[in-house]
């Protein structure tokens, strides 16, 4: 069949297939995308991300890994595309059928996570195959699907993405020492097979790693190239209005149902790759990464439209191509997009390459590798499952194969790129085609996935607590303690410290009173708020088996680990395994009790020993710096593990004692007594230290401090100890008042 029939004759119901149904699923899902855009944001930003879900990677790292090689070069090179030869007034249509597709991608995203299973060798799994299989009695569907999208991985990732790399990077090795392509080749697949070998987990944070190598890329080019957003995007909007209905006439319709199909093929509408990641992700509802994955589409529409302001104006719109010239028309494209990606990241200065070419380029050519990472990663696990045990899988293999070719086919002049983007073009869209009837046919198990979330706690809506939470999330909560650390350790003239310390004691009821100096005598807000107390103002239960609060503090829960899951609020847990950070430690409190005490700016910050006892060692658990205030608490899914946590290990004769630090927002640091280890340093790495010859420590002995508030947890083991009878959840406690007693 002739790639111009297959073209010309299918871009008319490809374009109303992508629009109509699209729409249908939108109405079918309740205008998803316009119902939870802040609670998507927040699961992406990892506010409900817990580690004791099932699951290899968190939900931003599934999100990145799978839409960010599809952004670049996908969406980058379909903006192009459709520039050349539809011109800016098209964008309102494809905007359209993006929000549309938001849909789409909740539905596959969440019927793979929801039929993931585990592989013969203890790996988790998903497709899109795999999810026909167990929701629907349409595995035909799924077959036809599996086959085009294994062609398109192997053209886009072995092929088009080798090509494009040495197209991107052919003015940096002009100018530099370089290999041919070839030699290239042979680097990239160098670099993608390192990747792939530490699997998901690895590609989770090579994911993540490149979305912040993503911002440098938008900052080099904002602040390189001749761009200002205020008047580029003027024109450019200026532009789309100036004849809107352009691409709607008789003459021009054919081309432009070409564009629009060239363009999502490009932009990989309801291609799979992502839902396939997608059905990876660690969560406890399959419904939080489909929300997750509706946010793609948005994230195209923002690309499209800042690169069509970049590049409108240096491309004029093509002759007009009747559809029966499609594969001119492509072909003709495969080499505009060539000059587009050799140019673009290109920036002289006075004929010298200025020094952010070369970022621009390193940073695109992680793009390229992430994209092939995914694409071979997807395509095996879609192959094997296609296949069966009844072969091989040779997909990886032959990946590599053609990757080769590419290079030296590329080096010896006789690669035809536009042979090879034709037919990428083609299977892309016969994948979209079977992708949107497998969302018909998965569409009501994602409705009741979201319906049973929305039962849920979690899936409670509150736009502004989910905004906060979303902002604590993205915000760098680490560097902006360090910075009020800094901040508290001023020291101002007398006169104004003074009034200063003043002013805070009022504003948090602070008892001066029970300070061991007057006010006037703390140097600083961080001596001040690690000040000692006046000797007996907190009088020490002396009882033989007595266990006392090691801290003023608000005891805000209580109670037994059960199955190694603690409470965090209602319906919040977290393990025991990740809250101590080291496994070694982990039997000792598996079934024993916990209480978590709550420190807010009004009370002392010094933290003793809540008996007699040995310090055996610690555990150092670098982490977040959220806060831990009632809204984070309730609102933040294992918040006290992402937390940065220094653990005491404590022996008493009754047995052990795990004394946990939690660190928490504009908390500068946490210190100990018996060692010289301190938190929040900009260094940070796991430690876990055994004393040969433990320090010894009395009843209500200072072992450590917190410079700003936080939280301590007590756990112990188990049978050991039994909390006061007259204690409940809500009580201030006092240091040396009595919590519980040993057994």
């Amino acid at each position: 069949m002739k790639t111009d029939i297959v073209l010309s004759s299918s871009s008319y119901p490809i374009f109303l297939i992508l629009l109509l149904g699209g729409l249908f699923l939108t109405v079918r899902t309740g205008w998803i995308q316009l119902r939870y855009p802040f609670l998507s944001l927040k699961i992406l930003a990892g506010a409900l991300d817990w580690k004791g879900s099932r699951g290899k990677i968190t939900p931003g790292q599934a999100y990145f890994a799978g839409s960010l090689g599809s952004l670049i070069p996908g969406t980058f090179a379909g903006t192009a595309f459709a520039l050349l030869f539809s011109g800016p007034a098209i964008f309102p249509l494809l905007w359209l059928i993006h929000f549309f597709q938001a849909a789409t991608e909740y539905i596959l995203s969440t019927a793979t996570l929801r039929t993931r299973n585990r592989g013969r060798k203890g790996f988790m799994e998903s497709s899109l195959l795999l999810a026909a299989t167990k929701l629907t009695r349409v595995r035909w569907a799924g077959l036809l699907h599996a086959i085009f999208f294994i062609g398109a991985a192997l053209l886009a990732g072995s092929i088009l993405n080798v090509y494009l790399l040495h197209t991107v990077t052919r003015g940096v090795r002009s100018a530099l020492p370089s290999p041919g392509a070839m030699g290239l080749a042979v680097a990239f697949l160098f670099a993608v097979i390192l990747i792939i070998a530490g699997g998901i987990r690895r590609i989770g944070l090579f994911g993540k790693f490149t979305a912040y190598a993503g911002i440098l890329l938008i900052v080099a080019a904002l602040f390189s190239i001749s761009f200002s957003p205020l008047t580029h995007t003027a024109r450019f909007i200026e532009a789309l209005l100036a004849d809107p209905l352009l691409p709607y006439r008789p003459e021009q319709l054919p081309m432009t149902m070409l564009s629009v199909a060239v363009y999502f093929a490009l932009a990989e509408f309801a291609g799979g790759r992502l839902a396939v990641i997608s059905g990876l992700v660690r969560t406890d509802h399959p419904a939080k990464q489909g929300l997750v994955a509706q946010l793609f589409p948005a994230a195209q529409i923002l690309l499209s439209f800042v690169v069509g302001a970049l590049l409108f104006e240096r491309f004029s719109v093509q002759s007009i191509v009747k559809p029966d010239g499609a594969r001119a028309v492509v072909d003709g494209a495969a080499g505009a997009l060539d000059q587009v990606f050799s140019t673009v990241l290109l920036i002289h200065s006075d004929d010298i390459l200025a020094p952010f070419t070369y970022l621009l380029v390193a940073v695109f050519a992680l793009f390229v590798i992430l994209s092939t990472v995914t694409w071979l990663y997807t395509g095996s696990m879609t192959f094997r499952h296609l296949t069966g045990s009844r072969i091989p899988n040779v997909f990886p293999a032959l990946g590599v194969l053609l990757a080769l070719y590419t290079g030296y086919a590329t080096e010896s002049g006789s690669f035809q790129a536009s042979v090879f983007f034709t037919s990428y073009v083609g299977f892309a869209l016969f994948s979209a085609v079977f992708g949107i009837l497998l969302a018909f046919l998965f569409a009501k198990h994602s409705r009741q996935e979201l319906v049973r979330y929305q039962n849920s706690r979690e899936g409670k809506q509150d736009v502004s607590r989910d905004l906060y939470l979303m902002l604590l999330s993205l915000l760098p909560a680490n560097l902006i303690s360090r910075f009020f650390g800094a901040l508290s350790l001023l020291r101002l003239p007398r006169p104004i410290q003074t009034m200063a310390l003043k002013a805070f004691a009022r504003a948090y009821d602070i008892n001066l009173e029970e300070a061991e100096k007057p006010i006037e005598q703390y140097p600083s807000l961080n001596a001040f708020f690690t000040r000692a107390l006046k000797p007996g103002v907190r009088p020490i239960d002396k009882g033989k088996k007595t266990i006392v609060s090691p801290v003023d503090a608000k005891l805000s829960r209580m109670g037994v680990i059960q199955e190694g899951l603690l409470i965090q609020a209602k319906g919040i847990y977290y393990t025991l395994k990740d809250l101590l950070g080291d496994p070694q430690f982990v039997s000792y409190f598996e079934d024993g009790h916990y209480c978590v005490l709550y420190l807010s700016p009004q009370d002392y910050h010094r933290m003793h020993t809540p008996f007699e006892c040995d310090v055996v060692g610690y555990t150092y658990s670098p982490g977040r710096l959220f806060p831990v205030n009632k809204i984070a608490v309730e609102g933040l899914t294992g918040l006290f593990p992402k937390n940065e946590r220094l653990t005491s290990i404590l022996r008493t004769k009754h047995g052990h004692i795990a004394m946990i630090k939690v660190g928490a927002t504009n908390v500068g640091r946490i210190r100990v007594t018996y060692d010289s280890i301190k938190t929040n340093t900009w260094f940070r790495k796991r430690r876990a230290h055994l004393y040969e010859n433990p320090p010894k420590m009395q009843r209500a002995e200072e072992i450590g401090r917190f410079e700003m508030g936080s939280t301590v947890i007590l756990l112990f083991e188990k049978g050991t100890m039994e909390f006061d009878a007259d204690r409940s959840e809500g009580d201030k406690v006092r240091l040396g008042q009595p919590i519980g007693h040993f057994r």
